[in-house]
């Protein structure tokens, strides 16, 4: 009865990681799914890194977007990236990182979790909250770094990303989503006198 009782424990203790492991991958592929359903959403968020706290928002159409962060713009058209820094009144040029899933460099893709960059772990759920740890795949295309999502599983809705690059820490902390927003256009009439710099 011992051995029994035994080997039932340790079979129940190797499937649990794999449950966990299952249902971080579908609660992930759940929230892509409902980022991808949405024609265009708007996102405002609040950054912390350090002492530092900025708020800003974005928005997405499919592959293009727009995010704002305290002086800078960011426009995309899926190919190109221009980022406006008001400040320092320049608009430099650069080809979107189509791989990149940090949310401040494409918020587009900031949810495609699932394609083998990173490898989800389930590390609680509770009272409707679900924590995802996501490490990056050795070889694969994803910057170094862990990544935890926090997610509400009822609606699935994003609560927090924190994105740790060797003991550097990021937080963003999703404000609110809201479905059908209009996305703006990048007009370079907008930045009269500005330095326009191509890094493609």
């Amino acid at each position: 009865m011992g051995r029994l009782l035994t080997m039932i424990c340790l079979l129940t203790a190797c499937t649990l990681p794999v449950r966990a492991a299952d249902r971080a991958a579908e609660l992930l592929a759940a929230l892509s799914a409902r980022f991808r359903a949405m024609t265009s959403y708007e996102t405002e968020f609040a950054v912390t890194a350090g002492d530092q706290c900025v708020t800003g928002r974005y928005v997405v159409a499919g592959d293009r977007y727009y995010i704002a962060v305290g002086d800078v713009e960011a426009f995309a058209d899926g190919r190109v990236r221009r980022e406006v820094d008001n400040r320092h009144r320049e608009v430099t040029l650069v080809a979107v990182e189509t791989e990149n899933r940090n949310i401040l460099s494409d918020p587009a893709h900031a949810f495609d979790l699932l394609d083998g960059a990173y490898r989800p772990t389930l590390l609680a759920e509770r009272d409707g909250t679900a924590q995802i740890r996501l490490d990056p795949v050795s070889g694969g295309a994803a910057p170094i770094g862990v990544v935890t999502l926090t997610l509400d599983t009822a609606t699935l809705s994003p609560r927090s990303l924190v994105y740790d690059y060797d003991g550097e820490r990021v937080a963003v902390d999703i404000v609110r989503v809201v479905s059908g927003a209009a996305l703006p256009q990048f007009d370079p009439t907008r930045y009269p006198g500005y330095e326009f710099i191509d890094f493609r």
